[in-house]
C-alpha cells in the first residue's frame, strides 16, 4: 500500500488462484480465489509480455513456456506488475 509509483512486482500464480486484468476496474490486478471471490489490487497494472525489460525476461520466460504447457496445473506462471 505504501509503495511508489512504477515499482515493480513479479508475481507468481497457477490455475488453482488466477490472476487477470480486472474488466470493471480499469484494468487493475484481479485475483480469483478457489471459492470464485474476486480481490482487487488497484494500483497494480500488467506490463504486456513484449515490454518487460530484458532481465526479466531472462528470468521468467522458460517458466511460462512450460507453465503453459501444463496449463498452469503444475508449474506456477509469473506475471510482471507494476504500481500506479
Amino acid at each position: 500500500m505504501r509503495a511508489p509509483e512504477k515499482t515493480a512486482w513479479i508475481a507468481a500464480y497457477d490455475a488453482t488462484s488466477p490472476m487477470r486484468p480486472s474488466k470493471g476496474r480499469r484494468g487493475c490486478l484481479e485475483r480469483i480465489a478457489p471459492s470464485g471471490a474476486s480481490t482487487y489490487f488497484p494500483r497494480a497494472r500488467f506490463v504486456c509480455q513484449n515490454a518487460y525489460p530484458a532481465e526479466v525476461e531472462r528470468a521468467i520466460a522458460g517458466q511460462n513456456g512450460v507453465s503453459r504447457l501444463f496449463r498452469g496445473r503444475f508449474v506456477p506462471s509469473f506475471a510482471h506488475l507494476v504500481l500506479v
